[in-house]
């Protein structure tokens, strides 16, 4: 009894593509196909934002605190020059000048007292 298939028969099928017998036309697998390999590339784009994003934020959180710690030291130097050096202290510079102005005389009041003053030789 001969087989239902001829040998030629078998060796053809196996010479056609498989994706003819899938469910999906080639063009549309290709289809899904790019489409699902465009979402995981925008996946992997969002995921590389979001870590530049946080490498970013890091290195303002260092600036800052480099920043607060440069401002601190500044402060704490300030501080110490205004102990030590009297000249530095704001209730100093201003009762120097309040005093340095009762000493100035105005130009009305010195040519008052030149007046008197020639009066009184006369």
């Amino acid at each position: 009894m001969n087989p239902p298939y001829s040998h030629d028969f078998m060796y053809h099928l196996t010479l056609l593509d498989h994706s003819m017998f899938s469910p999906l036309p080639r063009p549309v697998q290709v289809l899904k196909q790019r489409k699902l390999y465009e979402s995981q590339r925008e996946q992997l784009y969002n995921q590389q934002f979001n870590m530049e994003q946080t490498r970013f934020t890091v290195e303002n959180v260092k600036d800052t605190v480099g920043s607060v710690q440069a401002l601190k030291a500044a402060s704490k130097e300030m501080k110490a020059a205004f102990k030590q050096h009297k000249e530095l202290d704001i209730d100093y510079i201003e009762k120097m000048q309040d005093d340095m102005f009762d000493m100035m005389v105005s130009p009305a009041q010195f040519s008052s007292a030149q007046q008197r003053l020639c009066f009184r030789r006369v």
